[in-house]
């Protein structure tokens, strides 16, 4: 959608990485990525749907998450900023890593 990628300060790119998700203390689950910018990850995240009631969903909006790609030794913190029950997948906006130099080179090469 044109105007949706006209608001992104960030290009994204389609990458395919594990990553394992917390939202608090009770919700969590495994997804992969469908595509990252420095800026924010799009995660398939159907086992964290799965955790939680459908009228739940919403209630996630603007929490903080932490992603952990374990194959990468990266942490990333971030708060949802959108949620596709549909697709089973989440978007969410990048806080902080716990390596800068690792999500560059995962943001520009995948």
């Amino acid at each position: 959608d044109e105007t949706i990628n006209e608001k992104r300060r960030h290009p994204r790119h389609e990458v395919d990485f594990i990553a394992n998700m917390k939202v608090g203390l009770k919700i969590g689950g495994r997804g992969r990525t469908v595509n990252i910018s420095w800026g924010g990850i799009c995660i398939e995240a159907r086992s964290l749907f799965t955790t939680i009631k459908a009228q739940k969903v919403k209630e996630l909006l603007g929490s903080l998450i932490t992603v952990t790609f374990p194959f990468e030794n990266l942490v990333v913190e971030g708060q949802i900023a959108w949620t596709d029950r549909n697709k089973g997948e989440i978007g969410l906006s990048i806080l902080k890593t716990s390596n800068a130099g690792q999500w560059e080179k995962m943001c520009k090469h995948g």
